[in-house]
């Protein structure tokens, strides 16, 4: 009897126990496989193969509190940075309005106009600094985004490929590269020098006093709107194209070779069939951690230099309003066209993050049904 019972939870232990185990051994060794150095060397902050481990095992949780703390951080910390500068704008407005004043009452208007110009140069030559700053860490911010896909890259198409997608594989490969490389050179070598010569015209505007090159930077404003949409959505569209044919032909070619194995080879056919099902979940699993991992790397690379791009926009919108009862001067103008410039520099940083971001969902998204 007693050996009976043995037997019974022995067999008991075959069926449930070992398959699991044997699953989760099968992971471990996947994610042990990969090469995850050069996407480490990207995002030094994260503990990828712990991180993708315990997501394989769904026992990790994303902790949106954190998130939401270094974005805080970030967000006080520059807006911290750029205080004095916007101080001493509004110093240097309330002294204009004086000097405004004063030149009303009697005093020279040359006097005036000069302590004026001095008085502006003080104030707008700093904030122009910072504003260059601010488009070089954006300019540093696409280049990590473009070598951080670059990274992820290999690891996904690897394990859509070790799925049975090698069609959507080869359709995907060289278009995201293409893509990805065009995004982020457009943004660099177009976009940002353009973002950089809006803020110089809105410079000597303001300081000539008179409103000559609004027209040109809104122009110049519109293009790059213009071209990050066209962008983006042709980006969408090919992805979609690509993976929709990829897919289909993905999915015949799986289907065809299982049921080639079940019917043609009699019971061995039907044990291989089960068996690679249960790899193909494993790598399916391996898959999705290694995309949401994708993913919060990309966030974090992102967090950083758009709340700090974000504080110092809030803080010319929020000075240059506080300043307008004082009348109309030449440092809210200033003001007002780098705030500008900086919405089109952020606009710039989320769109790639976009096209990133959209590119590794749509590779989790992808893979056969087993």
């Amino acid at each position: 009897m007693k050996r009976a019972l043995l037997a019974a939870l022995l067999c008991l232990l075959a069926l449930f126990g070992v398959p699991s185990f044997a699953e989760e051994t099968a992971q471990e060794r996947l994610i042990d496989s990969m090469d995850l150095a050069p996407w480490q060397e990207q995002a030094p902050e994260l503990s990828l193969h712990e991180l993708i481990s315990r997501l394989s095992r769904g026992d990790l949780t994303v902790d949106g509190e954190q998130l939401l703390e270094t974005l805080r951080t970030a967000f006080f910390r520059e807006l911290r940075f750029s205080l004095p500068l916007l101080l001493r704008a509004c110093a240097v407005s309330v002294l204009m309005a004086v000097l405004g004043r004063l030149t009303g009452a009697g005093l020279d208007g040359g006097a005036a106009k000069v302590s004026s110009l001095v008085l502006f140069l003080c104030a707008a030559l700093p904030l122009g600094a910072d504003f260059m700053r601010l488009v070089e860490k954006g300019g540093q911010c696409v280049s990590r985004l473009d070598s951080l896909a670059q990274a992820i890259l290999p690891a996904m198409l690897a394990l859509l490929a070790a799925l049975g997608g090698e069609a959507t594989v080869t359709a995907m490969q060289p278009m995201v590269l293409a893509c990805g490389a065009f995004c982020t050179s457009l943004i660099q070598n177009l976009l940002l020098p353009i973002v950089r010569l809006a803020a110089l015209l809105v410079l000597v505007g303001a300081m000539t006093g008179e409103d000559r090159f609004s027209g040109l930077v809104g122009c110049f404003r519109s293009f790059c709107h213009w071209a990050l949409g066209t962008c983006f959505t042709a980006f969408l569209g090919l992805l979609t194209v690509k993976g929709l044919g990829g897919g289909a032909i993905d999915v015949v070619s799986v289907r065809t070779a299982k049921y080639t194995v079940d019917r043609l080879v009699p019971v061995v056919g039907g044990l291989f069939k089960d068996s690679v099902e249960t790899l193909a979940g494993c790598a399916l699993v391996v898959k999705n951690a290694v995309g949401i991992a994708g993913l919060l790397s990309l966030l974090l690379c992102l967090l950083a230099p758009a709340a700090s791009i974000l504080a110092v926009l809030t803080g010319y919108r929020l000075c240059a309003a506080l300043l307008q009862p004082l009348g109309p001067n030449r440092l809210i103008s200033a003001l007002q066209g780098f705030a500008a410039a900086l919405s089109t520099l952020l606009l710039c940083l989320l769109v790639a993050a976009a096209v990133f971001f959209v590119f590794v969902t749509v590779l989790m998204m992808s893979g056969i049904q087993w």
